[in-house]
């Protein structure tokens, strides 16, 4: 409820320093879950650790029924004694008085809300259109990490001046020359794998910090894009043949800066859309992502033990580089801009290409920038 309350309030900054820490919990799970594959996984199988991971499914099922409904879809909704029983429900919970008034809002209908053709209106055609490859490139990218990790040691075992005997789809160690391959099974994870994940996870917490601070001076777009950018050395840089500890560096910033594009795409969708389409938005660009994260292991456990390890970090680094071009054309910065509550008025959708004067860069501005005062937008 405190942050539910907290992020009600309508401060430009503050949405984005009491969002960010909430993927704190997701860094929480991501290592939890690597611990429980550790302890389960070569014991009991497969279908024991899916069984352990769903248990806490049934306790958000059950706190699902305390989670209060928006405030602010109620009142997009005009259901105003609902949202009016929220607040002074909030106000008694932090012994506050209770807010004077009634709340009033515009004649919208519930029925109205969630149209999928307003994603496409003039003035979300090109955020709706880049925002797709966004999110499908943060979790392309971001489970890719997870899947790369446990496998790079493998293909460069002769880096780290020690041998490693092969290992056949069974998980049984032979001292052979060429191993018995039985493509009917994977290999298993070894001890040094479930090591590998769990320290490079521990990037997903030394990065937020680092998130608070970009996206409050860099913006969100600019702060999406270096990230994609670094990302994209990064996974070039996990195929130089450097010593282990140095491996291990990199993976645990390729971690940090994969987690911290879904974080931030998310952030950027809540804020450019406004509350009757936000929800939809969200669940739109959600399935992009879910692409995503069903297309890398044709990449990570497919392309780059079977083709090539450089194609397939060549193909996450041309993904970033990809959405790093995405997120900065996207038409509009939400940083210091109020939360959205009505629809974006039309705006024209592709103004004229230009050259910069020096003649060496071509810009093209696809959609006009959220600084314009066209792009205001009935806000609470």
């Amino acid at each position: 409820m405190y942050p539910y309350f907290k992020l009600a309030k309508n401060r430009h900054n503050f949405h984005a320093r009491k969002m960010s820490p909430f993927q704190l919990f997701w860094a929480v799970g991501g290592s939890v879950e690597i611990g429980l594959s550790f302890l389960i996984l070569p014991r009991f199988g497969w279908r024991w650790l899916v069984f352990a991971s769903s248990v806490p499914l049934a306790l958000f099922l059950g706190l699902l029924l305390l989670l209060p409904e928006s405030v602010r879809y109620l009142i997009a909704a005009n259901r105003l004694e609902e949202a009016q029983q929220i607040v002074n429900k909030i106000a008694k919970m932090n012994k506050k008085i209770p807010m004077e008034g009634r709340l009033v809002s515009s004649e919208t209908s519930e029925s109205s809300l969630g149209n999928v053709m307003h994603l496409f209106a003039k003035g979300y055609l090109c955020t709706s259109l880049l925002l797709p490859i966004i999110w499908f490139g943060a979790a392309f990218t971001y489970y890719g990490s997870i899947l790369v990790s446990s496998d790079i040691f493998r293909f460069h075992s002769q880096c780290f001046g020690v041998k490693v005997d092969p290992v056949d789809h069974h998980g049984n160690i032979t001292g052979a020359l060429t191993p018995v391959v039985d493509t009917s099974c994977c290999a298993e994870l070894q001890s040094a794998d479930y090591v590998s994940m769990l320290v490079s996870s521990l990037g997903e917490f030394a990065i937020l910090p680092v998130n608070i601070l970009m996206v409050n001076y860099l913006g969100r777009r600019y702060s999406l894009a270096c990230i994609y950018l670094l990302l994209a050395v990064f996974f070039v840089a996990i195929n130089i043949c450097v010593p282990y500890t140095v491996t291990i560096s990199f993976l645990f910033i390729l971690r940090a800066l994969s987690s911290s594009t879904l974080n931030l795409a998310y952030l950027y969708t809540t804020e450019v859309y406004p509350t009757t389409i936000r929800s939809l938005a969200l669940g739109l660009f959600s399935s992009a992502s879910r692409l995503g994260a069903m297309s890398t292991p044709y990449v990570a456990q497919v392309l780059m033990p079977e083709v090539s390890v450089l194609a397939a970090l060549g193909t996450y680094s041309a993904m970033c580089v990809l959405c790093a071009i995405a997120s900065t054309c996207l038409p509009i910065e939400t940083k210091g801009r109020a939360m959205q509550v009505g629809h974006m008025p039309r705006l024209p959708i592709f103004p004229p290409i230009f050259l910069s004067s020096c003649g060496c860069v071509l810009r093209m501005n696809l959609c006009s920038h959220g600084n314009s005062p066209r792009n205001s937008i009935l806000s609470e």
